[in-house]
């Protein structure tokens, strides 16, 4: 996953970052974009997503972010990115609200 993002132009910083209130998977460094956190999700395959966040999860991953945002001066943004077996990457850039169960 991280050569996903490698390869437009971040570089990983850390992985598995643990905050008071959820670990991020993913802390990646742009020079323009700024800091990105990512949360890795893996499914089967893309034929039927379903929800894989829970919404307590993505209160906890929204708690770390802000958690996070407080504690640094640049540009910060969450994505949810799902990655199947086969290795084929979706990221929701919009971040992890798209997927939150009902």
């Amino acid at each position: 996953m991280a050569k996903y993002f490698a390869d437009q132009g971040y570089e990983l910083v850390e992985r598995r970052f643990r905050t008071p209130y959820a670990e991020i998977d993913l802390i990646l460094k742009h020079p323009q974009s700024g800091w990105l956190l990512v949360e890795v999700k893996s499914v089967v395959n893309f034929d039927w997503l379903g929800p894989v966040v829970t919404a307590r999860q993505a209160k906890r991953l929204m708690e770390a972010y802000e958690w996070y945002c407080e504690r640094e001066t640049e540009n910060v943004s969450i994505q949810l990115a799902v990655v199947s077996q086969d290795d084929e990457v979706f990221v929701f850039e919009d971040g992890l609200m798209d997927l939150l169960t009902p």
